[in-house]
């Protein structure tokens, strides 16, 4: 019965946040978010019979299939989504042109893209979504009737498609290696998991169902299959790059076929990326993968501490350094820890990737909430309790949305670090019950 009332409150807070919040709502916002959130740990640490887990997962499959019909107010990033895809079907290239400089020429201009652009973010930098989300956008605007609300729909019935499917996958893990199936929960009924991907319409969850078949197919030695998926998760978002140097080393240090999954995945990967280059585009891309790193900047940890003594040494923002510098740190501190980690089992190469990720956001220059996806689904396998207080602190950061400059204050930026630090420092890395044996995945 106390579940059954915990799943109550979850459900009421996830429904009123995704159906009757805006962005600027933040009062009301982390309050129900943190409702469902204490529910979601209630629910996690109490629900251990297979018959109660079936019945909890039902709820969150619900909950996934009654948000395709909400409107992702708390994000503005669906109206670059349209944009690209419009763009893509009316024979222009989301990278040979910037927004600004369509809405500037009269023959490129339509109704459609002047309906979006008002409430386009970036209208000054090139697309930065790679193929695979790409074909989705494609998807959600090929018919010109269709309204922005019917577009949504159409993709966030996509995504839900997605959903189901690493939920399924999942089933197969469980089942597969002996984990007790309540673990399924720790991903399938996160609060943040469920709005971000399902409310807020982020691609992590598209991402991270390429990225779990990849792991799948790694154990049962099918490394072709699993380079396939590797090369489609890359497709989707670029992150899964930084995962690429310890599934090689895995594969080689196992005497698996590493060679197949490294020619696969690169041969798909390029396929994927090829139109970016026959339209001479690959490089407004990389652009604006290199901008991410000179400019963005959003609820980041170290970077505002370096920025701050940038700032007291030079009297300007020191971004356009600093960011590429923590961009180079990060990528020796990978493949340092790719090559020199001994990883003998799938279970390690789950931890080790955790870790990794962990690293590359702790020292990025911005950290959204939907960055977290991942690490949830890799958390997941290994009961990891930071990870779970980090998906309830990383709300704090919609503060930025109060203020119509999206002004950030840093002590509430300090205030979820320090918290989260302090978490981490004290040494409960698990939930009691949820931890995994060593050699469970092999």
């Amino acid at each position: 019965m106390k579940e059954l009332f915990a799943a109550g409150i979850l459900v009421i807070s996830i429904l009123t946040i995704c159906f009757g919040l805006r962005q600027n709502d933040f009062m009301i916002l982390m309050p129900l978010y943190a409702m469902a959130f204490v529910a979601y740990i209630f629910i996690l640490t109490r629900t251990r019979q297979d018959a109660t887990v079936r019945k909890v997962l039902l709820v969150a499959i619900g909950l996934r299939i009654v948000l395709v019909f909400s409107f992702p107010n708390l994000s503005d990033d669906i109206y670059r989504f349209l944009w690209d895809g419009h763009c893509t079907l009316n024979g222009i290239s989301p990278l040979s042109y910037l927004p600004s400089e369509i809405m500037s020429d009269p023959q490129l201009r339509d109704p459609y893209f002047a309906e979006l652009y008002q409430f386009l973010n970036s209208p000054d930098y090139y697309t930065v979504y790679p193929p695979v989300s790409q074909a989705v956008f494609i998807m959600g605007t090929m018919n010109d009737a269709w309204s922005i609300e019917s577009s949504v729909l159409v993709i966030k019935s996509t995504l839900l498609v997605f959903e189901l499917g690493l939920i399924w996958l999942l089933f197969q893990f469980i089942r597969k290696f002996g984990f007790p199936l309540y673990i399924i929960l720790f991903y399938a009924l996160n609060p943040l998991v469920i709005i971000e991907i399902m409310g807020n319409m982020h691609f992590e969850g598209v991402m991270v169902f390429f990225l779990c078949l990849t792991y799948y197919f790694i154990h049962k030695n099918r490394t072709i299959l699993a380079g396939l998926f590797y090369a489609f998760a890359v497709g989707t978002k670029l992150l899964p790059l930084i995962f690429g140097p310890s599934l090689i080393w895995f594969l080689m240090k196992r005497k698996m076929r590493w060679l197949p999954f490294l020619i696969l995945s690169v041969a798909t990967t390029s396929i994927l990326f090829l139109p970016f280059f026959l339209a001479f585009d690959v490089w407004h891309f990389l652009d604006s993968v290199n901008l991410y790193f000179r400019k963005f900047e959003f609820n980041a940890s170290i970077y505002y501490v370096l920025r701050a003594f940038g700032q007291w040494l030079t009297g300007y923002n020191q971004i356009a350094v600093i960011g590429p510098v923590l961009a180079v740190i990060t990528f020796i501190i990978i493949i340092y820890k790719s090559f020199r980690m001994g990883v003998a089992t799938v279970r390690e190469l789950l931890a080790l990737n955790l870790e990794i990720f962990i690293i590359y956001l702790l020292l990025a220059t911005t950290v959204h909430p939907w960055y977290l996806i991942v690490p949830i689904f890799l958390g997941g396998f290994l009961g990891n309790r930071v990870v779970l207080a980090w998906s309830l602190l990383i709300y704090l950061s919609y503060h930025t949305y109060m203020t119509p400059l999206f002004r950030e204050d840093l002590r509430i930026v300090f205030a979820e670090y320090a918290l989260l630090g302090l978490f981490w420092w004290i040494g409960q890395k698990k939930i009691p019950g949820l931890q995994m044996r060593t050699g469970d995945i092999s």
